[in-house]
């Protein structure tokens, strides 16, 4: 027994400095997490910045580029003072996509032609000739002369909205 005196002494001495270290450490592990949590603020703000920097550079590009086309248009269409130049000047783009149209109908017929040759029914053809590529290429030459003008406007409407 006679020892149990000393021994509440040293853990006397001790144990305070155990409950420090143990709340020094607790202390230590919050402020990690805290700095952690800040780290990743500040990398979403960081990642939100880069964001918005880049749909401004992009907003920039298709002002830009619609201001390009604006003055392409604006000298195609002013008149050389030649009439028969005027009328082949705004005969080309129509004239092309004739050209075009006609040779990708020609080409269908011929596929039309072929698969019948091999066995197959009209009906059947018709099937196969319709794949993304055409629905593409319908799509850019309706969009060209029909929808291009109205989603430039639409364009434009949200660009002076947005600047």
């Amino acid at each position: 027994m006679p020892f149990i005196g000393p021994l509440i002494g040293i853990f006397q001495s001790i144990l305070p400095d155990v409950f420090r270290f143990l709340k020094d450490k607790q202390d230590k592990k919050h402020e990690l997490l805290l700095y952690e949590l800040q780290i990743q603020r500040e990398e979403r703000l960081a990642n939100i910045e880069r964001i918005r920097a880049e749909s401004k550079i992009e907003a920039a590009l298709i002002k830009a580029s619609s201001e390009e086309t604006q003055a392409i248009q604006a000298a195609a269409a002013r008149p050389s003072g030649v009439r028969w130049i005027d009328g082949l000047s705004a005969s080309v783009r129509p004239t092309l996509t004739y050209v075009v149209f006609t040779i990708w109908a020609a080409a269908k017929f011929a596929r039309v032609i072929v698969l019948n040759d091999f066995g197959g029914t009209i009906p059947e053809a018709l099937t196969h000739l319709w794949g993304p590529e055409d629905v593409e290429l319908m799509g850019y030459m309706v969009a060209f002369w029909f929808g291009d003008r109205a989603s430039f406007k639409r364009l434009q409407v949200r660009r002076e909205r947005d600047f």
